[in-house]
């Protein structure tokens, strides 16, 4: 399988950093620990858990693995073109394809009560 160098392409102007929780049963933190454990550690205590993983976007990495298996799934696991140009048309395509199913697919959703 050739593989094809990506570049990250963001709209976005958050930097990219890794976001890992304290366990379930955080410990005090210590002097020894790093600048982003004592920080999450303190933006947990503050908001919650479940809020920090929506301001930290946690969990989005599970997302995109499901992603991409859907992709390997759907459109399949190997590019057969022989040229880069045909397999990022091919990859084009069937992104195109994955996000037209999505539209399609999801549900509306109310609130019951």
């Amino acid at each position: 399988m050739l593989l094809i160098p990506m570049k990250h392409n963001s709209n976005q102007n958050i930097p990219i950093k890794a976001v890992i929780p304290p366990n379930l049963g955080i410990q005090a933190e210590r002097e020894d620990d790093s600048s982003k454990r004592k920080g999450n550690i303190h933006l947990m205590k503050d908001v919650g858990r479940q809020k920090w993983q929506d301001i930290t976007h946690y969990g989005k990495r599970s997302g995109i693995k499901n992603t991409n298996y859907r992709y390997k799934t759907i459109i399949g696991r190997t590019l057969r073109s022989q040229t880069i140009e045909n397999q990022n048309t091919k990859i084009q395509i069937g992104v195109r394809i994955l996000n037209k199913m999505k539209v399609l697919g999801m549900p509306k959703a109310k609130r019951a009560a």
